[in-house]
């Protein structure tokens, strides 16, 4: 019997005021059970978009620049914990089935 795995995404838009973590902003659309404020659980990558140039890091001081309109393909891991520069954000998080 074969067996196949299709990963599953959720696909958000998350405004932060402010630099700071994804699950400090604005997140839509509230889905389900889910709250304002609250990024899917089991992230295993994500795309990241911007339409204007942004930054990315795990820590306060050092970004990493990313152009304006260009995507990023992140690990999950960092995902939840990276801090982003202030900007409205598309985002692709695939998860874990």
């Amino acid at each position: 019997m074969l067996s196949t795995v299709v990963p599953r995404i959720a696909v958000r838009q998350v405004i932060l005021a402010a630099p700071g973590k994804l699950s400090a902003g604005t997140i839509t659309p509230v889905v389900g059970s889910e709250t304002a404020g609250r990024i899917p659980d089991r992230i295993v990558a994500a795309d990241v978009y911007n339409a204007a140039a942004w930054t990315f890091s795990d820590n306060a001081s050092v970004g990493f620049p990313v152009q304006a309109a260009s995507v990023r393909h992140l690990p999950g891991s960092f995902v939840k914990d990276a801090t982003f520069a202030a900007g409205t954000y598309t985002i692709v998080f695939y998860l874990d089935v």
